[in-house]
């Protein structure tokens, strides 16, 4: 149920963005969902790296934007669980990793910092739901 109802989401978010994006300061909706879908469970990759290139196209008409960065964060995920273990601090940095490129990509840095909370709060829960359908 998690994975149509964030793809959902996604597409919601990359809407608010095409239409709001001059008007009202916004987080990248699409990127937080996408993103947490990732670092709550590794294995969503599949579902999340094609969605994440709809966005790119969607948002910066190319492909070169956010998902260079994406692709390598469940690599990043493997590599730091398997050295260090899954933990807060290490999924916490590839939050960061990944929505940084926002700021090179002339995003305001309140959007970026919008974006990096909504993921947290949004990794958090998809969490927890994940925990209890286990």
């Amino acid at each position: 149920m998690m994975i149509p109802l964030t793809l959902l989401l996604a597409v919601i978010g990359i809407i608010f963005n095409l239409s709001f994006a001059s008007s009202i300061m916004q987080p990248d909706w699409a990127l937080a969902f996408l993103l947490a879908a990732i670092l709550a469970h590794r294995q969503h990759w599949r579902w999340v790296l094609p969605m994440i290139l709809i966005h790119d196209f969607a948002l910066f008409w190319n492909g070169l934007a956010i998902f260079p960065w994406m692709v390598l964060a469940p690599l990043l995920l493997i590599w730091s669980d398997a050295q260090l273990g899954p933990a807060v601090p290490q999924r916490t940095a590839i939050l960061t990793f990944v929505t940084v490129p926002m700021l090179w990509l002339n995003w305001p840095a309140e959007a970026w910092v919008l974006t990096w909370l909504l993921s947290f709060c949004a990794w958090y829960l998809m969490t927890q739901v994940r925990l209890e359908s286990a």
